[in-house]
């Protein structure tokens, strides 16, 4: 129980930390700077592509067609387009294009040492009943992941123009077509434009698609000497071994510095801990960090999960149901990301209604769980690691709901051997770089290797139209770009997949939708309603490759109605420390009272990922199209 003298300390407290880093951070996202600018070139060039394989199995050439476009080889591109063929869609009508050398979308980029996903494997591998895999251990390592996709592909027989980025898309309303102007790169620093038609194009760019890294003075002096590394661009050859079997033989006698204590960090620091003969951890915010529990799958544990038909969508629904502290018999999943159920202060939920007159009452709800949660964390850092002043150090004082929560078995033991070094920045970023390495709080850190951990821009930040360069110009009706819809006053979505004046184009928000920790679940509830839609329009239609849908003003109306009905949940973000999820800070100001509805339109789903899969659910039961206009 939390005393209301503890209660209001820990208030004080969070909101010190908070209000101190907003101090250090007032250039929001402006702080980071792209990897893929010219810059950066060698740091993001892709590593694993093999050219020569990547050219002889193109589907595409200048001027071809095809009835689905699906922009992006991930997930969520991935199960659009399986459930799209469930739906009766022949797999060679659809086309997935991915600027990668294949698909696995984050997974293929990401490969660097100790890579794990943090949802468990059951879950988060998608259509893990529909191909009879089994993950090897209950939480899946990155390569597993992105081998899994290769199989998903090959099931289904979906086909993947690679090294391929769209540039430009608009709406032809003679041909009812989209024209879609991509650049497929040959070789390193070769490109070749293609102009394609796509009856319909679906957007499943992801949520993290562009990784950045802070803008420091002395950057490039830096690398003159010491070798540079972000994490999703891991090079092996640099500090050997393979993402298999991550032996990093060349850092022996090395120094590294890893910047960030993210997720990410959290799994390469014991990496780099076995190899290097001194790491020093640059901390600004420590992460909520908990017990994982990694094990091997048994033939036992696998009998108890797979345990009769539509088992993993029950299991996904069931994770979905705990995270977000909803009524429910059991906890099926029974992990760090179930136990801490404060995060459904970021995700929503379906167990009340909370209006602008109880946002009170919902906040002191969500902060006193919060505050219990908090201090279990902080008393097993206690516990886990010898020296107190480090333990104070890793110590988060936020909300659970700030930042995503992180679990691992090894990260905090780490900072009990003797050549990892914490450098906590109290909130702050590095001062600068030099030729060695760099200054910290005033203090020179010599090092050889330096890393990134630095993470992603987060797509909330844009439209569903963000490749890797930034946003892709889409043109609909008018030549209205979809960048300016998700920017303009009238904004809203219908389930948040489409928008009124871009016929046949559908896309993953995350705005208008309901979504999960587990991103999987996400696309899939989003990737069956797609499907749906454009089998049911094309069924409806006289001459179904000539079919248009378009959703009506009404509907997206009456959907950013119910998106605003909710809004007042995320109440919970306004206390928050500078992150990803508020733009560094830059969503946390205060808004006009318009400003401030419209922001409420553009939010996700309060009520969470199961309730908004039900609507879609009750959509299809019900039958037809209403809210969509069918023409052809």
């Amino acid at each position: 129980m939390i005393s209301p003298e503890l209660y209001a300390k820990l208030e004080e407290k969070y909101t010190y930390e908070r209000d101190k880093r907003l101090q250090h951070q007032p250039e929001g996202a402006k702080q980071f700077v792209k990897l893929n600018e010219e810059s950066f070139k060698d740091l993001n060039e892709d590593r694993f592509i093999n050219y020569d394989a990547v050219d002889a199995n193109q589907p595409l050439r200048d001027g071809s067609k095809t009835k689905v476009l699906i922009t992006g080889g991930g997930h969520g591109g991935l199960l659009m387009a399986v459930r799209l063929i469930q739906a009766g869609l022949d797999p060679n009508d659809i086309v997935i294009v991915d600027k990668a050398g294949g698909f696995g979308g984050t997974w293929y980029w990401n490969r660097y040492p100790g890579l794990m996903c943090d949802i468990e494997g059951y879950c988060y591998m998608p259509l893990l009943e529909e191909t009879g895999y089994v993950p090897q251990h209950r939480y899946s390592y990155g390569y597993e992941i992105r081998e899994h996709t290769e199989r998903i592909a090959r099931q289904w027989k979906i086909r993947g123009q690679f090294a391929t980025e769209t540039t430009y898309q608009k709406w032809d309303e003679e041909k009812r077509r989209w024209i879609v102007s991509l650049v497929q790169t040959t070789r390193p620093g070769e490109t070749k434009p293609l102009q394609v038609e796509a009856q319909f194009v679906l957007l499943a760019t992801g949520v993290f698609p562009i990784p950045y890294l802070p803008r420091l003075n002395g950057f490039d002096e830096m690398r003159k000497n010491v070798t540079v590394l972000h994490t999703s661009r891991w090079d092996y050859e640099l500090t050997g071994g393979t993402q298999k079997q991550p032996d990093m033989t060349k850092l022996k006698g090395k120094v590294v510095g890893i910047v960030g204590t993210g997720a990410t960090s959290l799994q390469l620091v014991p990496q780099l801990a076995k190899w290097a003969k001194h790491v020093y951890v640059f901390q600004r915010t420590p992460s909520f960090v908990s017990y994982r529990g990694q094990k091997e799958t048994t033939p036992e544990d696998w009998a108890k999960v797979a345990n009769k038909p539509g088992w993993q969508y029950d299991r996904m629904a069931n994770f979905n149901a705990n995270v977000s502290k909803e009524e429910v018999d059991v906890d099926l999943v029974n992990d760090g990301w179930t136990h801490s159920s404060t995060v459904s202060g970021l995700l929503g939920s379906s167990r009340t209604l909370v209006t602008p007159d109880k946002v009170g009452e919902h906040l002191k709800y969500m902060k006193t769980m919060d505050f219990e949660v908090g201090e279990r964390v902080r008393q097993n850092m206690e516990r886990q690691i010898d020296d107190p002043e480090t333990a104070e150090k890793l110590k988060p004082w936020y909300y659970g709901w700030c930042k995503r929560p992180a679990f691992h078995d090894d990260y905090l033991p780490s900072f009990n051997m003797d050549h990892v070094t914490l450098v906590d920045l109290d909130g702050k970023g590095l001062d600068k770089c030099h030729s060695k390495g760099v200054v910290a709080n005033g203090t020179d850190y010599e090092v050889d290797f330096m890393v990134f951990a630095t993470g992603f821009l987060h797509s909330a930040t844009s439209s569903p139209a963000l490749g890797s360069g930034g946003p892709i110009p889409v043109l609909g009706r008018g030549d209205r770009t979809l960048e300016e819809n998700f920017s303009a006053k009238d904004f809203n979505t219908f389930h948040g997949i489409a928008t009124n004046g871009f016929p046949n184009l559908f896309f993953f928000g995350p705005r208008g939708t309901g979504v999960s920790g587990n991103l999987t679940s996400s696309f899939d509830i989003v990737g069956r309603q797609i499907a749906y839609v454009i089998d049911e329009g094309t069924k409806k239609s006289v001459d179904p490759d000539q079919t248009v849908l378009e959703v009506t003003e009404e509907a997206e109306q009456a959907w950013g109605d119910e998106i605003v009905k909710r809004a007042a949940w995320w109440a919970t973000m306004k206390a928050c420390t500078p992150g990803y999820f508020t733009s560094h800070g830059e969503g946390l100001k205060d808004l006009p009272p318009d400003e401030a509805l419209l922001g409420a339109r553009k939010a996700g789903f309060g009520g969470g990922a199961n309730a908004y899969s039900l609507i879609l659910e009750g959509y299809r039961k019900n039958g037809g199209l209403p809210g969509i206009l069918v023409q052809g």
